[in-house]
């Protein structure tokens, strides 16, 4: 873990010779994608609460798996993309949209959300990733993967 605390406060390359600039959001790629994994993981065995998505939904279906969870100072929701653009390409059992906001703080400067998605083209294409953290993603899965 030390590894990544100094990846994400300075620039860095992999050893395929990725660079990348850490983002700005103040929530580890790692964290990220481990909070998709589970979500993913549980909505998989059927073990979430369903909720009844207002959009794209005419019959007022509870059918959209929903994760809360709080770990490391943060709160987050989790859930699949109900959008029209996961609807009209069918990822929205593929996309996962994470919403975060920081425990007992009334920031909304630190609140936010990402996207995870399943590659779909080039060197890493079925790997998870958040979009706009690519190359991130692709450090953490390299270390992982060491």
């Amino acid at each position: 873990m030390p590894a990544l605390a100094h990846r994400d406060s300075a620039s860095s390359s992999t050893p395929q010779g990725v660079s990348f600039k850490p983002s700005s959001n103040p929530i580890s790629t790692e964290l990220l994608l481990a909070i998709d994994q589970d979500y993913r993981t549980q909505a998989a065995a059927d073990t979430l609460r369903k909720v009844a998505p207002k959009q794209l939904n005419r019959l007022g279906l509870a059918w959209l798996p929903v994760m809360s969870k709080q770990t490391q100072g943060w709160h987050f929701r989790v859930a699949f993309s109900n959008s029209i653009r996961a609807n009209r390409l069918g990822k929205i059992n593929d996309w996962v949209i994470i919403h975060y906001s920081p425990i007992g703080k009334s920031d909304n400067r630190a609140a936010g959300k990402v996207t995870v998605v399943t590659e779909t083209h080039g060197p890493h294409e079925g790997e998870r990733v958040v979009r706009g953290r690519e190359n991130e993603c692709f450090v953490v899965q390299t270390e992982l993967a060491v």
